[in-house]
């Protein structure tokens, strides 16, 4: 009969799997939150650009509201931003960038995501001139 030395070597293949399967589950995870950070993001700029060009105020109080509802939206789904909305109105279009930070779940991998809408501006065309 004869004896084999493989006592502890479960333990040793435990000890190095354990770990890599840890990694796995996280980095899972990153990915899940950022691709909902990234419908977050987008969602928000949709918000505000949509604000935006139904606004025909001027393009400061435009800005403003468009900023304010994209600011809003992501405070309401409880993520967050990085810096202000930014907000170009020009006389045909509202373009909303909202960046958004995704929650760190893997302690050294920490990153954001960015997200743009545009839309068209309404504009308000008096009867007579048509």
């Amino acid at each position: 009969m004869r004896v084999t030395r493989d006592r502890g070597s479960s333990t040793v293949e435990l000890v190095i799997l354990v770990p890599a399967l840890v990694l796995l589950v996280l980095a899972s995870l990153h990915t899940v939150m950022f691709f909902y950070s990234s419908h977050v993001a987008q969602a928000a700029a949709a918000r505000g650009a949509a604000v935006g060009s139904s606004s025909t105020s001027s393009v400061d109080v435009t800005a403003q509201r468009a900023r304010d509802s994209a600011s809003a939206f992501v405070a309401d789904v409880n993520s967050a931003v990085v810096g202000v909305p930014t907000v170009e109105v020009t006389a045909r279009e509202i373009r909303v960038t909202v960046e958004v930070d995704v929650p760190d779940i893997v302690p050294f991998l920490r990153s954001t995501v960015r997200r743009t809408a545009i839309e068209p501006r309404e504009v308000v065309v008096p009867e007579a001139s048509r």
